[in-house]
């Protein structure tokens, strides 16, 4: 059977928050346990794990098998972060 992606506006839902964004730039590398995230993140445990499993029923789960789905989440963050940097 092969894994139909997620709808499109699923996926932006699930990319539409600035933990899971800086989630999947670390997950861009590969595979990582649901420890991992947490060195890059000041989040609680149970609150990372709430962020991954929004990301996983968009069927973006601890690896990106979606090439598309890292692009839109890497240029999204940029856009937040530069949006950031212009603030006084």
């Amino acid at each position: 059977m092969v894994n139909e992606p997620a709808p499109p506006d699923d996926i932006l839902r699930a990319l539409a928050n600035i933990h899971r964004l800086r989630i999947l730039r670390a997950l861009g590398d590969g595979a990582l346990r649901v420890s991992d995230p947490q060195a890059h993140l000041p989040l609680p445990r149970s609150a990372l794990s709430q962020h991954l499993t929004r990301l996983r029923d968009a069927e973006i789960d601890y690896r990106i098998v979606d090439d598309g789905a890292l692009t839109l989440a890497r240029a999204l963050l940029k856009v937040v972060e530069r949006q950031g940097e212009q603030r006084p």
